[in-house]
């Protein structure tokens, strides 16, 4: 862990030394490019769904759909109409309708 140490310190040396040869547009410059690199390997690793160690996410859980259509049907001698409602595909069915 000691080598590991020395070799940190080392790097951080030189960037030091580079740092300060440089300018501070030059600095700025390096900055902003390394934070537009950084930026974009992160959109593509979120893209493609892995986590930082490489491994995939877990897949996401079904989420509940909205129909769009109105249903209208008549309550206590009225027309009514619901909205937007939820529903999920084919669950209700399935489970009102079991064989055995």
């Amino acid at each position: 862990m000691k080598a590991m140490d020395k070799a940190f310190t080392r790097v951080d040396e030189t960037f030091e030394a580079i740092r300060d040869s440089l300018n501070q547009q030059a600095i700025n410059n390096i900055a902003r490019k390394l934070a537009q690199d950084l930026r974009r390997a992160q959109q593509a690793r979120i893209r493609s769904q892995k986590a930082p160690d490489g491994t995939a996410w877990t897949p996401h859980r079904r989420h509940v759909t909205r129909i769009q259509e109105r249903i209208r049907f008549i309550w206590n001698n009225e027309a009514r109409t619901l909205k937007k409602l939820a529903s999920r595909h084919g669950e209700i069915r399935a489970n009102h309708h079991r064989v055995g």
